[in-house]
């Protein structure tokens, strides 16, 4: 009962904050009509090397390190019969500093926004669902906004643009809150529940189509989890993400691939205590990030605790 009256408080609070970046805890089981699930989680990380076109990690331009710190609300609603509503938010601060004293930079606000809509194919211990998902920009400039010395530090000393690295570049101006255009992403998902093993596993694939110039992308992600106590999850993350086709510039094809463990506790059927971390285990045109989270999850949810995180307490 302490938590249900935790929820008004910390929600409004958050909203305060907020106005839910990739989603946060979505899976293969709809939420039924009425049931809702709201998580919020804290990011930090801190990048001092980066993953060229090749895949070949290297320090920044300049030196110096990128840090990102985030706070995102992730929530779902159960809304028709068959249909989930999903609305996901970041307030991000991002730093990029330099290794020789020159390059200070903080940009703070809110990021990209992920609104979706999942549709249940089949529901029970093995569940089966569709996503369709749009991010958007939220208030932040999109654009580069470069200096004449960033050109020059970046090879472009005529001006005209012929000789600009656009790699260095992009490291080495004021940091942008998201990536600056929309996406839409169709996603396959699919859950099976392990009561044999006490666990379950969720796995989701698709495609994201790029407005603008970054090139599409192949994405896909699995879950496990295992609980080796009624109130204690362990298990493991993946994010992977792989370009298809071209982008105006080569930098625009982005390959990441994500990795990490997961530790929940559940308090009770209506609140969760979550410990992750997203580690970069390869990638082309992408920095290299050893993200940690923390974050906690409030709930109303007929799922059973083989469903998924979005489950409660009970057995099937």
């Amino acid at each position: 009962m302490r938590s249900r009256a935790l929820v008004p408080f910390l929600s409004t609070l958050c909203l305060v904050v907020l106005a839910g970046a990739r989603s946060a805890s979505a899976g293969a089981w709809n939420l039924s009509p009425g049931d809702w699930y709201s998580e919020f989680r804290a990011g930090v990380f801190t990048a001092d090397s980066w993953h060229n076109g090749e895949g070949t990690r290297s320090s920044l331009y300049d030196g110096g390190l990128l840090q990102q710190r985030s706070l995102t609300s992730y929530n779902e609603l159960g809304w028709k019969k068959h249909t989930s509503f999903i609305l996901s938010i970041p307030a991000q601060s991002l730093t990029r500093r330099d290794g020789i004293g020159l390059l200070d930079r903080t940009e703070t606000g809110l990021g990209d926004a992920i609104v979706g809509f999942r549709y249940r194919l089949a529901s029970g211990s093995s569940a089966l669902a569709l996503e369709l998902d749009w991010k958007a920009p939220l208030g932040y400039n999109r654009n580069l906004l470069a200096t004449h010395q960033d050109s020059i530090r970046c090879g472009d000393a005529s001006g005209n643009g012929d000789s600009l690295r656009q790699d260095c570049l992009r490291q080495t101006v004021a940091p942008r809150l998201g990536e600056g255009q929309q996406d839409v992403s169709l996603l396959v998902r699919a859950g099976y529940g392990l009561p044999g093993f006490h666990g379950y596993v969720d796995l989701s694939g698709g495609y994201r189509y790029r407005f603008d110039a970054p090139a599409d992308q192949i994405v896909g992600g699995a879950e496990v989890g295992f609980w080796l106590t009624r109130a204690l999850l362990i298990g493991g993350r993946y994010q992977g993400e792989v370009a298809v086709g071209t982008g105006n510039l080569p930098i625009d094809e982005v390959d990441r691939h994500l990795a990490g463990p997961l530790l929940v506790y559940r308090v009770d059927d209506n609140l969760d205590v979550q410990v992750s971390s997203m580690h970069t285990a390869s990638a082309k045109n992408a920095y290299h990030t050893d993200e940690i989270f923390v974050g906690v999850a409030f709930k109303q949810t007929r799922l059973n605790r083989f469903q998924g995180l979005l489950g409660g307490t009970r057995a099937p």
